[in-house]
């Protein structure tokens, strides 16, 4: 698994096998691990909603984002299909600092909500500072001019 400047991680369990939730859990504290992350630093500020639980964008510096996703949504309904409850990951997801969502890889159902919100947990402001650092004077990159006005000719440098 590669760690090294992610900004987010989804980690995603199968809601139709209590085994898959906990394998999930061990990836969650790999992640804690080897970020150093300590449980609950994630994702803060969690609030409910109907379809995923979602800490509030922007209210701290997060390490990363760690989205919590319980998947094959569409079996819920089936008869004895669901293993791990909503409010089973919902918590777990809140203790640990995770944005929460269960979804549906094959009706899609929340896929796209789910990354719209992943995307507003995302450290953008970072990202344009750093942007903006690599910036030099007068909002030019680099340092240095050239010189268009002068006429080139074989034997010449090149100016680019």
């Amino acid at each position: 698994m590669y760690y090294r400047n992610a900004n987010c991680a989804l980690v995603v369990y199968d809601i139709t096998q209590s085994s898959s939730f906990a394998r999930a859990q061990a990836w969650v504290q790999e992640l804690h691990t080897q970020l150093g992350i300590t449980p609950g630093q994630s994702a803060t500020n969690h609030t409910s909603g109907a379809a995923g639980t979602s800490g509030t964008p922007g209210s701290t510096k997060q390490p990363i984002v760690i989205v919590l996703v319980g998947n094959k949504l569409d079996l819920a309904e089936l008869p004895d299909r669901r293993e791990v409850a909503y409010e089973t990951g919902e918590e777990y997801a809140q203790r640990e600092g995770l944005v929460f969502w269960e979804t549906s890889a094959k009706t899609g159902e929340n896929v796209h909500e789910m990354f719209v919100e992943l995307a507003k947990h995302l450290p953008v402001e970072d990202k344009l500072n750093e942007a903006a650092a690599a910036v030099g004077k007068n909002g030019k990159r680099g340092n240095r001019t050239i010189d268009l006005s002068g006429k080139g000719g074989l034997g010449t440098a090149c100016q680019c």
